[in-house]
């Protein structure tokens, strides 16, 4: 096949096309993507200041549980972020890549190592180690030149401990060592 554009004559193979098509198929695959972050981000924002009604337990904190298979009386950090990608997928019409898991460690230990990163970014999942094999979590909603990041973070507090009782907004510093790494889709 020819096409001819202006004075210009292009001869396309069936390699160029499916070149093409390959290309394309990404560029969209990372726009949905990019997608899911900003909209999972938002669904994170209109969560804040849902809190507990009692110990890892309530109407939203349960729902939030429930995201992945277990019932109230359990942290939910890593659950309110599943939660909330998979509200993200839910209108976009798409698969969330997260695991439906609530333990923070075993969601970075299993994620593909392509989402893996070393670095913040607006919509990335930050994953800390509190060691004895426990963590928390939030999504970055702000990266600032000085190291440090914003993040929405559930089951957290004003003080950024992983068992405070309501979705907060925290400020952390990528210098942080309980810090392991982030997860970017």
């Amino acid at each position: 096949m020819e096409v001819k554009l202006a004075a210009i004559r292009i001869k396309v193979t069936p390699v160029v096309w499916l070149i093409s098509a390959i290309m394309a198929g990404l560029a969209i695959l990372l726009t949905l993507r990019r997608m899911l972050s900003k909209k999972a981000l938002s669904i994170a924002t209109t969560q804040l200041g849902i809190r507990e009604t009692g110990n890892n337990t309530g109407k939203d904190v349960e729902k939030y549980l429930k995201s992945v298979g277990l019932p109230g009386g359990h942290p939910w950090c890593m659950a309110f972020v599943v939660w909330c990608f998979e509200q993200s997928a839910a209108i976009l019409k798409t698969k969330s890549p997260l695991l439906r898991t609530g333990g923070v460690l075993d969601q970075w230990n299993r994620v593909p190592a392509k989402y893996k990163k070393s670095a913040p970014s607006v919509g990335s999942i930050f994953i800390m180690s509190t060691g004895g094999g426990k963590g928390h979590t939030g999504i970055i909603t702000k990266v600032f030149p000085d190291g440090t990041f914003t993040a929405i973070e559930g089951n957290s507090n004003s003080n950024g401990s992983r068992e405070g009782v309501q979705v907060v907004t925290n400020t952390r510093s990528t210098s942080d060592k309980t810090i392991v790494g982030y997860i970017t889709l």
